[in-house]
């Protein structure tokens, strides 16, 4: 709410200043009449608030400087009243020439106009610059945004071409390269092959070799083998039999009774022992012929003894057990490599040159043995040292170990060959695919399908970008338009209102089609007059109609109860059309209570008396008055008796009942106004008052006359006859005897109360209702009837 207009220096305000004027406890209130004549500078006042409405003020002040003040204590000023967000409305010279033009058209010819409005003015104005902007859609006629959207299509088609042709190329050549690699079988399609070439052609990914391919394809040609038992532990201890060779080469036969010859020979010795078994119950030598004595014989058994025969067995004993530990021992090396799977053969292999290695270690130790034991078994008469070979139990004991382990993963192996040979697929397939890859180039062809998916993509941008601006420009025009098309109902309204409020019949806003560049949305409207197009309008038709227009324009602010000032709304008007622009006023912004704020200024005394019926409450309420000294004007109080006063005749009404309640014994010098006026002021009252009363005396007999009957009538004959003598003639028109004369306000006093109780006794309610009309609420009591008496 506005509280003040605080300094003005703009047109005729000079300085202005608010509180030396009208004082700092001065303020706006809900409702403000302010009465001023003609180029008082009303409009002018009107023009710093409609300021904060449009956000503009005329070049045509030099230096405008003006303050308002509001109840929120932040002041407006002409330098920041454009960031301003007040809902106001302003009713002046200025809004009916910026909103409707027609009252300024010199040719006398009523135009149509499409734009109802200011804001439909500055609507038209941007929808031809969006138009101006988006320029001629017709093919053979591009201009602006249309050339450009037409010139990048065409752009934008060239980079989709060589962009699919570069992608159909490549699609094609993933086609073929499926069908190649997947040996024909539909599952593995070109979307397959593109899936691992993203693999094969990741940072992490190890591309394998032929050697490695190959050994793959030859697990892919395995069939599952049967599983493989474990090698048992041999549980060989090589000291055991070493000792027991050992005990066997060292052991030493007593040399009693032997033959010493055979004994120094042991070539001999053996000899002749295998010749003592062939000839074994011989007494002829089967080889000399010559006869083998019995002493012989004694002699040879006793050189041949049990423990020679027991050593003799030992040796072959031992002889025998190596070789059952030989045989027990090489079993461990009797590998089928056909039962293993060929991932293991280098593992395999490796285990079988450790097993030809082993071996060759087993056959030096047991050979090694036998040897002793045959060099012993030849010379058992003699004494032969052991030597004791390496010690190869260990080695045996690990390869076993390295062998079990290698039965148990080719085992494992074959428990899993079917994912392990998933696994070489997918390897062998994406070995195909890398060299495929390698091929045709992929990578330099995919650089290349980017950088047009690149180059295509950036056009589609700009297009979808114009395409966007074009679309919202053409949806933004469609809103202007839609905006506009609303003031069918504002003419509607305004037509309610000429007919409702102004009884005008005879015209109307009407509908008209006119060829235009937006024919399917813009309303072209004409002011019609008795069905016809209207010509010749007056200034005060042109002001009616721009007036309904404003109050038709509220209904798109009265939710945000704006402040509301109107400016002399009744230029040109009759006295029947001041009335309906009061109850237009009244009905839709009074009764409604639809405004924050509402000031009204006016030159018109007429108006001034209708429009103080629009403040219920005198506290919400204030009178200004706008006055010009010269070329400078000013702003003031109004004064009380056209605040008060709605008519003269209320006026003279309280004149008479100030002298009746007059309460001081002797009159001031200021209150003596109220009794030399008094004749004049109970004359013209009386004759309102009484005409009123008796309307039929018109022109029965001369006016004076009628009067004096009148007030006999009314008052009766003394009353008549006094009032006729002393204030009709004398106190009513200059009298020199009387104005020798000292005043007699007693007189006046008594006359005053008799008149009050007569009027009061003639019709008590017209009297309370005199009464409230000059501010006094309470009824007359009763003392003006007691003292009223003869005069």
């Amino acid at each position: 709410m506005i509280t003040k207009i605080t300094n003005i220096n703009l047109g005729i305000f000079k300085d202005f200043n608010w509180d030396e004027e009208l004082g700092n406890n001065t303020e706006f209130e809900k409702i403000n009449i302010i009465y001023g004549r003609n180029y008082s500078g009303k409009t002018t006042l009107s023009r710093i608030v409609r300021a904060l409405e449009t956000k503009s003020i005329s070049e045509k002040y030099e230096n405008p400087k003006f303050k308002l003040e509001f109840n929120n204590n932040t002041p407006i000023t002409q330098n920041d009243y454009v960031s301003n967000n007040l809902p106001i409305r302003v009713f002046n010279e200025d809004f009916v020439r910026e909103n409707l033009s027609f009252p300024y058209n010199d040719d006398g010819n009523i135009k149509s106009f499409a734009l109802l409005g200011k804001q439909n003015v500055e609507i038209q104005n941007e929808i031809d610059n969006i138009t101006k902007e988006l320029g001629n859609e017709d093919d053979d006629k591009l201009t602006g945004k249309y050339k450009e959207r037409k010139e990048k299509q065409d752009l934008f088609n060239e980079d989709k071409n060589s962009y699919d042709n570069a992608y159909n190329d490549l699609q094609s050549k993933l086609t073929n390269g499926a069908r190649a690699i997947g040996g024909g079988v539909r599952s593995y399609n070109r979307n397959n092959l593109s899936q691992d070439i993203k693999i094969v052609l990741e940072k992490g990914y190890e591309h394998i070799n032929d050697i490695t391919a190959q050994k793959l394809n030859n697990l892919l040609n395995e069939k599952q083998k049967e599983t493989i038992d474990c090698c048992s532990k041999l549980n060989f201890d090589f000291q055991n039999l070493s000792n027991q060779v050992k005990s066997v080469v060292e052991k030493k036969v007593g040399n009693s009774e032997k033959i010493e010859e055979l004994v120094k020979n042991a070539e001999l010795n053996r000899w002749v022992e295998q010749g003592k078994e062939i000839q074994k119950g011989r007494s002829v030598c089967a080889f000399c012929g010559n006869i083998i004595s019995d002493e012989r014989w004694k002699a040879l058994d006793k050189h041949f003894d049990e423990e020679y025969q027991k050593l003799d067995k030992s040796i072959t004993d031992k002889q025998t057990l190596i070789d059952s530990e030989r045989i027990r021992i090489e079993k461990i090396f009797e590998i089928e490599k056909d039962n293993f799977y060929s991932s293991f053969e280098n593992a395999l292999n490796e285990l079988l040159v450790t097993a030809d290695s082993l071996k060759r270690k087993i056959d030096t130790c047991f050979n090694s043995l036998k040897s002793q034991l045959e060099k012993k078994q030849k010379s058992m008469l003699e004494d032969v040292e052991f030597i004791c070979p390496d010690d190869f139990s260990a080695e045996i004991d690990s390869f076993i170990d390295s062998l079990n382990s290698l039965i148990n993963e080719n085992n494992e192996y074959s428990k899993q060959i079917a994912e392990k040979q998933n696994e070489a697929k997918q390897l062998l397939r994406l070995h195909e695919v890398y060299k495929y890859c390698e091929t045709i180039d992929y990578k330099k062809l995919e650089q290349n399908l980017i950088s047009l998916e690149k180059k295509k993509n950036e056009t589609q941008t700009e297009l979808d970008s114009i395409e966007k601006f074009i679309s919202e420009k053409e949806l933004k025009i469609q809103e202007l338009k839609s905006q506009m098309s609303n003031e069918k109902e504002g003419a509607k309204k305004i037509n309610d209102y000429l007919s409702h409020f102004f009884d005008v019949t005879h015209l109307s806003l009407d509908i008209e089609n006119e060829e235009n560049p937006l024919a399917e949305k813009q309303i072209v409207f004409s002011i019609i007059r008795d069905g016809k197009k209207a010509f010749n309008l007056s200034e005060g038709e042109c002001h009616i109609i721009a007036f309904c227009y404003f109050m038709a324009k509220l209904d798109e602010i009265k939710e945000l109860k704006p402040i509301i000032w109107i400016d002399d709304p009744i230029c040109s008007l009759d006295d029947n059309h001041i009335c309906s622009v009061y109850s237009l006023i009244h009905t839709e912004l009074r009764t409604k209570d639809v405004y924050e704020q509402l000031f009204i200024s006016t030159h018109n005394l007429e108006f001034f008396k209708y429009i103080k019926g629009l403040i219920y409450d005198e506290k919400k309420a204030l009178y200004l008055i706008i006055e010009r000294d010269e070329k400078i004007a000013k702003i003031s109080k109004m004064p009380k008796h056209m605040k008060i006063y709605a008519t003269e005749f209320n006026y003279l009404f309280k004149q008479i009942y100030d002298c009746a309640y007059f309460k001081k014994s002797i009159p001031s010098d200021k209150d003596l106004n109220v009794f030399y006026n008094f004749g004049n002021n109970a004359r013209k009252f009386l004759e309102i008052f009484l005409y009123y009363e008796y309307p039929d005396m018109f022109g029965k007999t001369k006016d004076e006359q009628a009067m004096r009957e009148r007030r006999k009538m009314f008052f009766g004959e003394e009353f008549e006859t006094v009032f006729t003598r002393h204030y009709t003639n004398n106190y009513s028109h200059g009298n020199i005897e009387r104005a020798a004369c000292p005043f007699n306000d007693e007189e006046c006093k008594k006359l005053s109360i008799i008149i009050l109780d007569k009027i009061k006794q003639h019709n008590e309610t017209q009297y309370n209702a005199l009464c409230k009309s000059i501010g006094i609420e309470e009824n007359v009591d009763s003392c003006i009837s007691n003292s009223s008496g003869s005069v």
